[in-house]
């Protein structure tokens, strides 16, 4: 039954080429009768065979999953919701121990960019008034639930709400009280789920400041990090585009290093003085640290080099001043050589010698900074790799790298200053 099947159902296939040699040798055969033995039956089988064989096909192709659409985002709150969500708020703040009662109208400076006069229009804030020592405080305890978050800290219930903090960005006058503010809010659209954050920033008059730990993972992208031991998540707060700017160069590093950069003090989120700084007041200032993982300290924490120069040399030391152990040389045969703290510093001013707007990179070694003076100077006027042989009025800087950035022109041919 198949034999003659074969054989009729070209002649019925839509796709046969009739004017092919092997068209006119069938159609030839069928002239002479060759086929003329084939059943009326068979033919119709045949026939019956072309579209069966479009079924088939059809089902042989792989079938496209239909795009499934995003479920709709949850409604707002209602303002039952709102009320409760805030008291919850403000029920979480007393146990934070921030013994002040929350305000649920507007208080302080509003930026328009920041959308609080729109959430508390919409009955979705609260406020905190105090000094700015209290703000930085009650921030720190909103967001991480302690008031010196140290590097591996966690984050406080409260973190699931938008968590700004406003401040005039001109002083007080003298003798009058420097107040800040932090607005508790419910996001527009609820809060996010457990384990997520809000947005969480500060508003030094129109600026945007924003923490580096909210756009870095303090526990894999970088290291926080002090040779004193004291660093802080809550004093990482810098305006929004150094935040930015930081995120790569440490994204680089790690890249061409595959090792993480030590990232100390920034700025408090309320700007103004910090302990162990004559700078970093107005979010445009960090420390970097160049760690050397393989050489653990005494409390395990990764080894910093000092630089120190010693006769024109350039000299890497395990302590302060000179002392302790030297690091040592990538080729101990060439004194030449340097050692991977240089190295990994070459690599930092490279990333940074691109980055225009930071003004001042410094750090005590000459051997490796002095080349990218001039090439910083050449890209913009002003700009300067600062180290222990042209430093001006910079403190020495012998355990990490201090960057500055600052907007506009910088003085040219003067000493330069913090």
């Amino acid at each position: 039954m198949l034999v003659p099947l074969a054989c009729a159902y070209p002649l019925l296939d839509p796709s046969f080429d009739d004017t092919s040699e092997q068209g006119e040798q069938l159609e030839h055969a069928t002239r002479d009768g060759e086929l003329s033995h084939l059943s009326e039956a068979t033919l119709e089988l045949a026939a019956a065979f072309v579209p069966m064989q479009a079924v088939v096909a059809h089902a042989a192709r792989p079938v496209e999953a239909e795009p499934v659409a995003p479920p709709p985002p949850p409604p707002p709150p209602t303002p039952e919701e709102l009320a409760a969500l805030l008291d919850d708020a403000a029920t979480t703040l007393v146990d934070l121990e921030i013994k002040i009662d929350p305000r649920r109208g507007p208080r302080g400076p509003l930026p328009a960019a920041s959308g609080l006069q729109q959430a508390y229009d919409h009955g979705r804030a609260l406020v905190l008034e105090g000094r700015f020592e209290q703000i930085r405080q009650w921030m720190a305890l909103a967001q991480f639930g302690s008031r010196e978050p140290g590097p591996h800290c966690g984050y406080s219930p409260l973190s699931r709400y938008d968590l700004v903090v406003t401040r005039p960005a001109k002083p007080a006058k003298k003798g009058a009280k420097e107040l800040a503010y932090l607005h508790v809010v419910v996001p527009a659209r609820g809060l996010p789920k457990p384990g997520e954050r809000g947005t969480h920033e500060a508003w030094i008059g129109d600026a945007r400041w924003i923490n580096l730990a909210d756009s870095l993972d303090p526990t894999a992208d970088y290291l926080p990090f002090k040779t004193n031991g004291n660093e802080s998540l809550a004093r990482q707060w810098a305006q929004a585009d150094v935040v930015h700017a930081i995120v790569d160069i440490a994204g680089e590093y790690h890249q061409r290093t595959g090792t993480v950069l030590g990232i100390g003090d920034l700025s408090h989120v309320t700007g103004g003085k910090i302990e162990d700084h004559w700078t970093h007041q107005k979010g445009v200032d960090v420390d970097l640290y160049l760690l050397d993982h393989d050489h653990p300290d005494k409390a395990g924490r990764p080894q910093v080099w000092w630089n120190h120069i010693k006769r024109g040399a350039s000299l890497w030391t395990a302590e302060p001043k000179g002392k302790g152990a030297r690091e040592p040389l990538v080729d101990p045969a060439d004194e030449l050589s340097g050692t991977r703290s240089s190295a990994r510093l070459e690599v930092l001013a490279e990333i940074v010698l691109l980055v225009d707007d930071i003004a001042y990179f410094v750090h005590n070694d000459p051997v490796v900074l002095d080349p990218f003076d001039d090439q910083a100077g050449l890209r913009r006027p002003g700009r300067r790799f600062l180290h222990a042989d042209n430093r001006g009025f910079w403190p020495a800087h012998a355990d990490h790298i201090h960057l500055r950035w600052v907007a506009g022109e910088l003085p040219v041919g003067v000493a330069p200053r913090p």
